[in-house]
């Protein structure tokens, strides 16, 4: 019987934390990169086309999604003069968004289905707004996106959905960036 005690509180603290770190969502504030850069002059935006780091594979066509995707959402919003993808029409001052994947790692959903921790997916950006020339970086933030559940709960979110989440999230933190008051 006192085994069975002293068993209770770690088996409560090991469930305890692979309850609390199964999923992770970041939302990406954007912060001016200096003082006198004003991020509310931003009233027209080109969101360039998603790219990789160095060692991170990403296929091409998740990148252009998220390039799409960012791009709708910014024009939905309605807060913007207008939005391009790149490249802008010729002419046209926009601040630019340049989204670089850092880590993009899909994960399984069998695996997490089978066990918790297993298949993990996980999909970090670092997202910048430069200026037209992209010589000078104007704001900058991240985006991190993690899912390690198990079972049902585990397999029933996948990589799509967290691309999704995290675009939603770049898109969101622009749009506060940029029109805050």
């Amino acid at each position: 019987m006192t085994n069975m005690r002293r068993a209770s509180p770690l088996s409560a603290t090991v469930l305890l934390t692979l309850f609390a770190t199964g999923c992770a969502s970041t939302p990406c504030k954007i912060k001016a990169a200096t003082a006198n850069v004003d991020l509310k002059a931003c009233r027209t935006i080109c969101v360039k086309a998603a790219t990789a780091a160095d060692g991170v594979v990403v296929p091409t066509n998740v990148l252009s999604q998220a390039t799409n995707s960012v791009a709708s959402r910014l024009q939905a919003s309605g807060k913007f003069d207008a939005v391009y993808t790149h490249p802008c029409p010729a002419g046209e001052k926009a601040a630019h968004v340049v989204m670089l994947y850092t880590s993009y790692r899909p994960g399984s959903r069998i695996q997490r289905w089978l066990l918790i921790g297993t298949g993990t997916a996980d999909l970090k950006m670092n997202v910048q707004l430069a200026d037209e020339g992209e010589e000078q970086v104007l704001g900058q933030g991240n985006v991190h996106e993690f899912w390690g559940w198990g079972g049902l709960l585990g397999a029933s979110r996948g990589i799509e959905e967290m691309q999704d989440t995290a675009c939603k999230h770049v898109a969101e933190g622009i749009v506060e960036a940029c029109t805050a008051r």
